[in-house]
């Protein structure tokens, strides 16, 4: 579920897109942004057809997905002892953490085709998808805005805000 959808505000506009706001919410179903229609794209000889909450979605999953990947290099062993306890107390006890989830291969497939998108996208956006990405990646409130805000050197987290919806919805038309 997308984190602007409760929204009661005016639906933002797009450079591209000529409807009134009336229209918007009065005429056809659209989405957040105010477009009915879904862009689609062929990459890889697959069709791509995503509107922009979807592509949004798409983002945060990836970037959960990402997470739960092993990492890239493997960590060292340093010596071949086996963990015990340091005393008689501490029998049960165990140094390893909890468990991580492996993604499924539903979530590594579209962890590819988001890694495709963004190959399709300005530097600039690509950075700021994936940083918005990662701030909301497990978090329930969405992304950290204010602190996007302070490492892209910017003074308003709204302003951070829109440049995200404004790299979405120029990914959605270059895919349309």
């Amino acid at each position: 579920m997308s984190s602007w959808s409760g929204s009661k505000r005016s639906l933002p506009h797009c450079r591209k897109c000529t409807a009134s706001t009336a229209t918007k919410r009065f005429g056809k179903p659209t989405g957040i942004w105010g477009h009915s229609n879904s862009a689609s794209l062929s990459i890889t000889g697959r069709r791509i057809s995503m509107n922009v909450e979807q592509l949004h979605d798409l983002f945060l999953q990836a970037a959960e997905t990402d997470r739960r990947l092993p990492p890239a290099t493997r960590k060292q062993k340093l010596s071949s002892w086996p963990d015990y306890p340091l005393d008689w107390h501490g029998y049960g006890w165990t140094q390893i953490g909890p468990t991580r989830l492996h993604p499924t291969s539903k979530q590594i497939s579209d962890f590819d085709e988001a890694m495709r998108l963004t190959s399709i996208m300005p530097e600039d956006d690509r950075r700021l998808v994936w940083a918005v990405a990662h701030s909301a990646a497990f978090r329930a409130r969405g992304p950290a805005w204010k602190k996007l805000a302070i490492m892209l050197g910017l003074h308003d987290p709204r302003i951070v805000k829109r440049n995200y919806r404004h790299a979405l919805i120029e990914l959605h038309y270059k895919l349309d």
